[in-house]
């Protein structure tokens, strides 16, 4: 216990030695941290040891005064993600991946970026390129008449048009009309004859 305490002993010559002497008792000190770290990483205690799974660990090291250090580490350790997800676009699109710009052709994407946690999240993207399509229709009208083409547009000469609609996937379908106009005929009036 901290205090002065008096000390009689017999000296060298055998007289009376009285010595003081002040105790300072140090206290031993004790803390408690609580950390978190990513599935397959390891943390480093204070006492050098390592953990890699949750738990509480209890670490003791001298502290500044030389005195026991009794330090309480509670661990927790996230786990990382994963998800899945399956995406289309049309041919001549592209996708952006959580990672990376790019998936212009079918296959599955592989992507790593860090979760909420801070920690590892893989993301596997199925990529599916949906062709576009293309027609061609040959078509004849009378003089005169009106044919609707495929995007809700309207034609009355010979001509090749080409119109752009969404095919039955969304994406892209195009479809060209060879348009020819018949011209009416005219006979003679028997009259006139």
């Amino acid at each position: 216990m901290t205090g002065v305490y008096t000390s009689h002993i017999a000296n060298a010559a055998g007289c009376d030695s009285t010595i003081t002497t002040n105790l300072t008792v140090i206290p031993n000190t004790t803390s408690t941290q609580t950390l978190s770290i990513c599935d397959g990483a390891t943390h480093t205690l204070p006492d050098g040891a390592t953990a890699t799974v949750t738990g509480t660990y209890v670490s003791h090291i001298p502290n500044a005064s030389g005195c026991d250090s009794t330090i309480t580490t509670n661990l927790t350790v996230i786990p990382n993600t994963t998800s899945t997800k399956n995406l289309s676009i049309c041919d001549g699109a592209s996708s952006t991946l959580p990672t990376e710009s790019g998936g212009y052709s079918t296959g599955t994407y592989i992507s790593h970026i860090s979760n909420a946690a801070g920690c590892d999240s893989t993301i596997t993207t199925n990529l599916t390129v949906i062709p576009n399509t293309t027609s061609t229709q040959t078509l004849s009208i009378c003089d005169g008449a009106t044919h609707t083409l495929p995007d809700g547009a309207t034609a009355t000469g010979t001509g090749v048009y080409t119109s752009h609609i969404p095919n039955a996937a969304g994406c892209d379908s195009t479809i060209t009309t060879n348009l020819t106009v018949i011209p009416n005929t005219t006979r003679p009036n028997a009259f006139d004859l």
